[in-house]
């Protein structure tokens, strides 16, 4: 969806990921058909202007999460903020494009961190001494012991994403997580996204979120926990975090994707939402 993006939207590109195509191993003249081949099968399904609608909606939310992510890190880091956790990283170029000095750890399923391995050797592609690469089962295991095994500190401040995860969690791994890490110094914060449940969607949010549950599943990750804004929102509060803010498709698309040529922006109401929670 990175790689989309740059291909099939106009500029400017909200989130400039230049190696999300040869990270995902797609040729461009293959990812542009095979997003054609999936609009036509979309169309088959609803009409041509929803099928557009659906891929420009998921290459939006997929690219408005990393850039949002993305930002808040670098206001963390001007509080001095110097670690940063990315949990669930599958294929995210953040520590090859980015110029902060910053300690980055990686979480991901072991596999699927090998995939992505794997992937930068193709490529040629290092990492320095301050990228680390932590397997860990989010439903087995606590991020933080898994980090400290890496030498991650507990006692310094540090900015977490977990993005396109909590949705095929469990609600009990999930509040473990982000119980365990309201525990961190003050400046440390987590940006997540999550789903809305089908009764605050339309029509339309309904067979987007059916759309891509059903991929999901396919690939053996069936859609789990859903939230409503505010109720998950009073639930993180309540675990010890002290400011929560929640982005939804307004402030989203004022933000981010105001005059653009090519219609680009969230649904409204979006299926997902972005959660930023900081201790202070």
């Amino acid at each position: 969806m990175r790689a989309a993006h740059l291909l099939l939207d106009a500029p400017p590109a909200v989130l400039s990921d230049d190696l999300a195509l040869p990270l995902s191993g797609w040729k461009e003249s293959a990812l542009i058909a095979g997003f054609a081949a999936l609009q036509t099968k979309l169309a088959q399904e609803t009409s041509p202007a929803e099928a557009k609608m659906l891929l420009q909606s998921v290459r939006a939310i997929t690219v408005l999460r990393a850039r949002y992510v993305e930002d808040l890190l670098a206001e963390a880091y001007q509080r001095g903020v110097r670690q940063y956790v990315v949990l669930g990283a599958g294929l995210d170029s953040y520590a090859l494009r980015t110029n902060l000095e910053l300690r980055i750890f990686e979480l991901d399923h072991p596999s699927t961190q090998g995939w992505k391995r794997e992937r930068l050797a193709a490529l040629g592609l290092q990492t320095g001494p301050q990228h680390h690469f932590v397997p860990i089962d989010f439903e087995a295991e606590s991020p933080l012991l898994a980090l400290a095994r890496a030498g991650f500190r507990a006692d310094r401040p540090s900015f977490f994403s977990w993005l396109g995860v909590i949705n095929y969690l469990g609600q009990a791994a999930i509040f473990d997580t982000l119980r365990a890490l309201a525990q961190l110094p003050r400046e440390s914060a987590i940006v997540f996204d999550y789903v809305l449940p089908d009764h605050l969607l339309d029509a339309a949010g309904r067979r987007l979120v059916s759309t891509l549950l059903a991929d999901m599943s396919a690939r053996g990750e069936p859609g789990q926990s859903f939230f409503a804004p505010e109720e998950l929102g009073q639930r993180v509060l309540s675990l010890g975090f002290g400011a929560v803010v929640d982005l939804g498709p307004e402030e989203a698309n004022a933000r981010y994707f105001t005059g653009r040529s090519d219609g680009l922006e969230l649904p409204r109401p979006c299926p997902a939402h972005l959660m930023h929670a900081r201790i202070s």
